[in-house]
């Protein structure tokens, strides 16, 4: 098998085997098996060894990212038995833990603990955990301030983050981070905010909620799913209704469209009933004393000079619309001497 083919086998396999032997080789080869988005908890890596290489093999594999779910077992070969004991770390930044579960002789075999791994390493020994949160959404991560000090009281993620801190035996070390820090990617592969701090080591968990992606997993590694958010967007489909008119009674009702057009024809009416008493007026020539004010003349000459009926419910209809008319009326003009429209 040529090195390229092995190095794939190695890191698609569920199980790989490997000889200590005390060279160089040994890293390389369990930084390739460890490697890829989360490929720790996903493989289960055997590391055969004799105990004069004991100190070596804990010392090198305390320097991997390993966490508590990482799979790395050492079966030390004895002269008479052999040893199956478990190295993980609780944390990436906490110290190895070497815990033997089992011994192997040529008659027998010693099951020394025979707990379910949730249970052998779900007592974390009262350690500290370093964790990380924002401030935005009291839902999911409530703070007061107490004491001169902003700390987390309650939502959704920091109650589960405790229950789990009750139940594991560990404690939390909290940061609040200021703003909308939950992580962008830097030109340079880093990231801001709560993944950065995971990222660069800094923190071992959040107490906040942190939305997947694909390129946030290749650097930090996610719990199974606690909330699911469905986002949608709305968009509007054009009709036949969409046209000039429409956009002036879109959300009105068919009664108050009804009432406005109603409305706008008995105003056109009114004014047209006002327009032929004054042109009756006229032509009776009633109140003579009044035709030589300023008044008179300008409603004789609107008289005159009536608008069609057609012109008329257009400007009602402008005035109603407060859009204007560009049909002019010298009835609309107070002074038509000094409008220029009209």
């Amino acid at each position: 098998m040529d090195r390229t083919t092995c190095l794939r086998t190695m890191t698609d396999a569920g199980t790989v085997v490997l000889m200590w032997s005390d060279s160089g080789t040994d890293r390389r080869v369990i930084e390739t098996v460890l490697s890829g988005p989360g490929r720790p908890d996903q493989v289960t890596l055997m590391l055969v060894t004799v105990p004069s290489q004991r100190t070596a093999v804990h010392a090198l594999v305390a320097e991997l990212d390993i966490s508590i779910g990482t799979d790395i077992w050492k079966a030390e070969v004895h002269n008479d038995s052999v040893s199956m004991t478990e190295l993980y770390k609780p944390c990436p930044s906490c110290e190895l833990v070497s815990h033997r579960t089992a011994r192997w002789s040529s008659d027998r075999l010693e099951v020394l603990d025979p707990r379910p791994r949730q249970e052998r390493r779900g007592d974390l020994g009262g350690i500290t955990l370093r964790a990380v949160g924002v401030k935005v959404f009291p839902i999911y991560t409530d703070v007061e301030n107490i004491n001169g000090t902003v700390q987390p009281v309650g939502g959704v993620f920091f109650e589960l983050a405790s229950a789990l801190a009750s139940d594991l035996n560990f404690r939390l070390n909290i940061t609040l981070l200021e703003g909308y820090a939950y992580g962008k990617r830097r030109p340079d592969g880093t990231y801001t905010g709560m993944v950065g701090e995971l990222q660069a080591g800094r923190a071992d968990m959040t107490v906040s909620e942190v939305s997947f992606t694909n390129e946030r997993e290749q650097v930090i590694d996610y719990t199974q799913t606690v909330s699911v958010i469905s986002r949608r967007v709305y968009v509007h489909i054009p009709t036949v209704l969409d046209s000039w008119l429409a956009r002036y009674s879109r959300g009105i009702s068919a009664g108050m469209v009804a009432l406005s057009l109603a409305a706008v024809v008995l105003l056109a009416l009114t004014h047209r009933f006002c327009e032929r008493i004054l042109a009756r007026a006229q032509e009776d020539g009633r109140r003579e004393d009044w035709k030589d004010t300023d008044d008179g003349r300008m409603f004789l000459e609107v008289a005159e000079g009536e608008a069609g009926l057609a012109d008329t419910l257009w400007i009602m209809l402008g005035l109603m619309l407060q859009q204007g008319a560009d049909v002019c009326h010298k009835l609309w003009c107070c002074y038509p001497e000094k409008c220029g429209h009209c």
